[in-house]
């Protein structure tokens, strides 16, 4: 394996830095001792982080848990590899509901935890109906949200725990279009509909990551099933490329989340 500190410089943000420390602390705690280790809630970006520093210990075995089907933002496992594996995934899942027309959507229960002093790695995805929701939080705020979040905005909640399976059906929009080129800032341009002047601005501003990895040249290659998120805007697949048009464009599909 490799140095560890040569793996930390590889990466250059202070945050991706703390987190691969983290995690390889946690496999060599793993390796040595006969334990299992949770993290917190990590984003899909900081789980392939994690993901490519647990496959490189040897001794040890890992997986991820959201508390509720297809979830986004989920915790990250670690036991050494003898490990009788018995999971108990620190995640409440709880659901929210209230009476009247308001809309709560998914900033406004955010909001709220956030300004409570709740801090956003304790959250998991926050799933909103009509008038009610699921959110998943790690079993440390649990008790705290049950007995004192009542009020999401100016709007009165109920929170109680949820005992039901919960599954996420994301709203998907595809988008059939063509292309210039491959390049990251022609596809950008195309699935989130602005221009590549502006795409390009996105790119140079570290606003777009690739497979959950920071991506800064606009003129890097884009492949089909890869993700990319525009920060503030979303995230899309590259779902397929097809062939050309009579004025040699290239034929894309987008399947976009909205």
């Amino acid at each position: 394996m490799k140095d560890i500190s040569s793996i930390i410089n590889n990466y250059k943000d202070y945050e991706d830095k703390l987190l691969v420390k983290n995690i390889v602390s946690f496999c060599e705690i793993c390796e040595n001792e006969y334990s299992i280790i949770y993290t917190d809630f990590l984003d899909p970006r900081q789980q392939s982080i994690a993901s490519s520093i647990c496959k490189l210990f040897k001794d040890i075995q890992y997986g991820f848990d959201g508390g509720i089907d297809g979830a986004e933002r989920q915790i990250c496992y670690i036991s050494s590899s003898d490990y009788d594996i018995v999971l108990k995934i620190p995640i409440e899942l709880l659901k929210i509901s209230w009476k009247g027309e308001k809309k709560l959507k998914h900033r406004d229960f955010l909001g709220s935890l956030i300004h409570s002093g709740i801090k956003r790695e304790k959250i998991g995805d926050i799933v909103v109906q009509d008038n009610y929701s699921y959110m998943a939080v790690h079993k440390d705020i649990a008790e705290y949200i049950l007995y004192n979040l009542s009020k999401v905005g100016n709007t009165s909640i109920l929170v109680r725990q949820c005992e039901e399976d919960v599954q996420i059906e994301n709203d998907i929009k595809y988008v059939n279009s063509t292309v210039s080129s491959l390049r990251l800032d022609c596809i950008i341009s195309a699935g989130f509909g602005i221009s590549r002047s502006e795409a390009i601005e996105q790119i140079k501003a570290s606003k777009v990551y690739v497979n959950w990895e920071s991506e800064c040249s606009s003129s890097s290659t884009v492949s089909k099933g890869d993700t990319i998120t525009l920060r503030g805007k979303g995230r899309m697949i590259l779902e397929d490329v097809g062939g050309t048009t009579k004025k040699d464009r290239i034929k894309i599909l987008i399947k976009k989340f909205v």
